[in-house]
């Protein structure tokens, strides 16, 4: 074995697509590309994540603390969103307006981000690709905001791990 066999950021940071469920859990044919939780972006959502809640305490009123609740929800999900398959230009403003609209994708992304295991694994790149390796990775070339991938197939099989079929939720430290 290398040291390289256990490099999990460069496979985190090239992230997942995920598919968007319908209501009625059907594909509806959009997608997002999300970072994982050992990605720099996700690590920085978290620090900032834990900071914007301490600050909920200064707040006394009861509706005020639960609005800044959902948006701090949505500003720590928005920036482990690399791309999407929407006409709309992603930005980070246009990520936080659609993740505080849609709840159940947020609690999406939560899900699928923080686990590990979605960002391991077979089927996904070598996790010698990326850096200090000579060859990039596949998945990080993906492009940011227009339909389809690099390799036009999905990065992960259409099974990922998500928490939510306990009930449980996924821990953001991995």
């Amino acid at each position: 074995m290398k040291p390289t066999d256990f490099y999990t950021r460069p496979l985190s940071e090239a992230g997942i697509r995920v598919p968007l469920l319908l209501p009625d859990g059907s594909d509806s044919g959009e997608w997002l590309h999300v970072c994982g939780p050992d990605s720099a972006p996700y690590a920085v959502a978290q620090q900032k994540l834990l900071r914007r809640i301490a600050e909920l305490g200064s707040l006394e009123d009861d509706k005020a603390k639960e609005e800044a609740a959902n948006d701090i929800l949505a500003d720590s999900r928005a920036p482990l969103i690399l791309a999407w398959s929407f006409a709309e230009k992603l930005t980070p403003e246009s990520a936080r307006e659609f993740l505080r609209n849609a709840p159940r994708v947020s609690r999406q992304i939560e899900n699928v981000a923080g686990n590990v295991a979605n960002f391991t694994g077979p089927g996904l790149p070598d996790s010698t690709s990326g850096p200090g390796s000579n060859e990039p990775s596949k998945a990080a070339a993906a492009p940011r905001s227009k339909k389809g991938s690099a390799s036009g197939k999905a990065s992960r099989p259409a099974s990922l791990h998500t928490s939510s079929d306990t009930g449980a939720s996924s821990s953001p430290a991995a």
